[in-house]
C-alpha cells in the first residue's frame, strides 16, 4: 500500500509515514466500509445475471433436447409406418406369387391335357 501511494499523497493519509498499523488498519476498514459496498453489490448483480443467463441457457438446452426427442419419435413413427406398408406389399406380393404358381400349374395341366387330346 505504501508503494502504491505517491509521495505527495502520503502526507494526506494518516499512518502511512509513521507506519502506525492501527491507523492503517482503521483506514483499510473505513475504505472497506465505504468503498467496497458498491463493488460487492455490483459483483452480486453480475452473479445474479450470470445465474439467470445460465438458467435461461439451461431452459434453451432442455427445449432443444425435447424438440430433438420429438423429431426423433416422429421419424421413428414414419419409419414404422413405411415398414408396415412394405410388409403389406410383401404379403400381397407373396399372395400374388402363390396365385400365379397355382395358375401356372393349372395351365401346365391344361397344356398336358391338350397334348394328350391331340395325340388321341
Amino acid at each position: 500500500m505504501i508503494a502504491a501511494v505517491s509521495a505527495e499523497h502520503r502526507d494526506s493519509i494518516k499512518g502511512v509515514s509513521s507506519l502506525n498499523f492501527n491507523d492503517i488498519l482503521a483506514n483499510l476498514a473505513e475504505m472497506k466500509a465505504n468503498g467496497h459496498k458498491k463493488p460487492f453489490s455490483d459483483k452480486r448483480k453480475e452473479v445474479r445475471v450470470a445465474n439467470l443467463r445460465a438458467a435461461s441457457n439451461l431452459d434453451k438446452s432442455m427445449f432443444d433436447v425435447n424438440k430433438t426427442e420429438l423429431l426423433t419419435e416422429d421419424i421413428l413413427y414414419l419409419q414404422e409406418t413405411a415398414n408396415l406398408q412394405v410388409m403389406k406389399n410383401l404379403v400381397a406380393a407373396q399372395k400374388r406369387v402363390t396365385e400365379l404358381k397355382a395358375a401356372k400349374e393349372k395351365v401346365e395341366e391344361l397344356q398336358d391335357a391338350g397334348k394328350e387330346t391331340d395325340s388321341l
